[in-house]
């Protein structure tokens, strides 16, 4: 797993593990990976030491939230560039409200 380590002056909001949700071929690939939200970043990170998300929060445009086949729960992130972080997982409620604690808008 990649070293997460609180930047100085960073505090923790939340964290725990996801299945982060990406698209492969014509379809989604799920990856185990652990989430950490901060108040000042979103850092994913899977445990063969893959980063898959690293994003400033000044670079985060807002999160939305809905279901994966009518029953997971599933948080989406967007960047400034509408670049889409997925989440599925049963614990996805947590991670909107760290989301929520830590300030990024919920889109519509």
């Amino acid at each position: 797993m990649a070293k997460f380590k609180l930047n100085p002056g960073e505090k923790l909001i939340g964290e725990g593990w996801m299945a982060f949700r990406h698209k492969q071929g014509l379809g989604y690939q799920q990856e185990s990976t652990k989430i950490h939200v901060t108040d000042q970043r979103i850092f994913c990170d899977h445990m063969m030491g893959l980063v898959f998300m690293d994003v400033a929060m000044s670079e985060i445009k807002g999160f939305t939230t809905g279901k994966v086949m009518l029953a997971v729960p599933l948080v989406t992130i967007y960047d400034k560039d509408d670049t889409p972080y997925m989440f599925a997982d049963l614990r996805a409620k947590k991670l909107a409200g760290w989301l929520r604690d830590a300030g990024v808008p919920e889109l519509e």
